[in-house]
């Protein structure tokens, strides 16, 4: 095997060699990656099934590779056992709760046809035995749309859950997958939105170089955008134009064309929360609380915000499952619930009033950027602990002007001033990296 890689300029060890073309090109593991992200369909299917060497097995980052490539890739050696375990475990749970709903039904034949169905699931799962993962080689597996791929009862026993849910008009959840975080990129381009002139600028995160895209947008969408990702990696912009009650509210897809979705009430300086189909629009200077439904095309309200309380300039992240919000005036945080629409404090944890505020996540953590304060990090997966980690060199102007996105183990973020701000997730380091005119 070759010594380097295949791309000139590239002196990376060899990672694997591809066997979608007759030249078997041997590419480090970065640009294996990225020669996998420009193939599709057959071609891809192929190329996933790199021959690995020995030695680059015991490297494969498997996590990271099924989070960069966005494709059906099973777990692989010691992972493998656990999680498929775990994952048929979760399954025959949710079919034996569903089986109890089964009993409800009324409907006679369809119960027959839904149990037979679940009987055959059920035979499926005691033939697979997860120990003979171990016997695969690298991504030798049949290949499937979902996040990840393990034997054909999972796929159909997910159906029949849905299926089951639909008759009772409940939300069953058939299993829990591991979700990719939308808020997390893995390619180099970070898109935002240039108020003050109209424009929708890219940046390249590699070489922080800018691209501008003409737009035909209103002319008085001009004040106070602020803008979530959405899964399909394209962008929902929520905008205040200043001589209206009301939103003007759009989206954005990756090849930059101009969806317009129907309008909120106004409210300045909130920051829009995507979770599970919905926007969720809650604080901002008017204390709004309403969520958008993509499918739908409609706006619904949420359980009005806490009594008392200014959320103007909120802050807000979403955290396992429950979107936390701040604000300029507040010196606490409370978390909200999408499932059961309503709020609850959250404890230990003194904020400056005045102060604005930048709530991301990072990981397992949870961090509060503050103009004039400490920067606070939460403990793994419990945000009713938290610790000092330095002070904020963002003096003015930090109110996001778009979403904050994690690449690379580092936050980056576009505040008012069309600052590109770099939190390093490692050494805890807060930089101004450019600003764009």
């Amino acid at each position: 095997m070759a010594s380097k890689c295949f791309v000139s300029g590239c002196s990376s060890k060899p990672y694997g060699k591809c066997d979608c073309s007759e030249n078997y090109t041997i590419f480090c593991q970065l640009h294996a990656a990225q020669h996998m992200e420009m193939l599709v369909g057959d071609k891809r299917h192929q190329c996933l099934r790199l021959y690995y060497t020995p030695a680059a097995e015991t490297k494969i980052l498997i996590k990271k590779k099924i989070a960069e490539l966005r494709q059906g890739l099973q777990k692989y050696r010691k992972n493998v056992i656990s999680d498929a375990k775990e994952i048929i475990g979760a399954v025959k749970n949710n079919l034996e709760k569903a089986l109890q709903s089964l009993d409800k039904l009324e409907e006679k034949f369809l119960r027959i046809a839904l149990m037979t169905e679940f009987n055959e699931i059920l035979d499926l799962s005691k033939e697979f035995d997860p120990e003979s993962v171990l016997k695969m080689e690298p991504f030798d597996a049949e290949f499937k749309t979902e996040d990840w791929y393990f034997p054909d009862f999972i796929s159909k026993a997910e159906s029949l859950v849905l299926n089951i849910s639909t008759c009772f008009n409940t939300n069953i959840n058939p299993f829990q997958r591991p979700k990719h975080d939308i808020n997390s990129i893995q390619d180099d381009k970070y898109i935002f939105f240039k108020g003050n002139n109209k424009e929708l600028s890219e940046i390249n995160l590699k070489t922080f170089q800018e691209t501008k895209f003409n737009l035909d947008l209103m002319e008085n969408i001009n004040y106070q955008i602020s803008s979530c990702i959405l899964p399909d990696k394209s962008v929902f912009y929520y905008s205040n134009p200043i001589s209206s009650t009301s939103t003007y509210t759009f989206i954005i897809d990756k090849n930059k064309n101009i969806k317009q979705v129907a309008n909120s009430k106004r409210s300045p300086y909130l920051y829009p929360i995507y979770f599970d189909g919905f926007v969720y629009a809650l604080g901002g200077r008017n204390n709004l609380a309403q969520r958008f439904c993509l499918k739908s095309n409609t706006w619904e309200d949420c359980a009005p915000l806490p009594a008392g309380l200014n959320f103007d300039q909120t802050a807000a992240v979403l955290f396992n499952e429950e979107i936390l919000l701040t604000g300029n005036h507040l010196t606490k945080m409370i978390k909200y619930s999408p499932r059961n629409n309503n709020y609850s404090d959250i404890i230990g944890l003194n904020l400056t009033s005045g102060s604005r505020k930048i709530l991301f996540k990072g990981g397992k953590k949870v961090f509060i950027l503050q103009t004039s304060g400490n920067i606070f990090e939460s403990e793994e997966n419990n945000i009713n602990k938290w610790n000092s980690i330095g002070s904020n060199s963002i003096t003015s102007g930090s109110y996001p002007s778009t979403y904050v996105i994690e690449y690379n183990e580092c936050i980056y973020m576009i505040l008012l001033q069309n600052q590109l701000w770099k939190f390093n997730l490692s050494t805890k380091q807060l930089i101004l990296v450019n600003t764009y005119n």
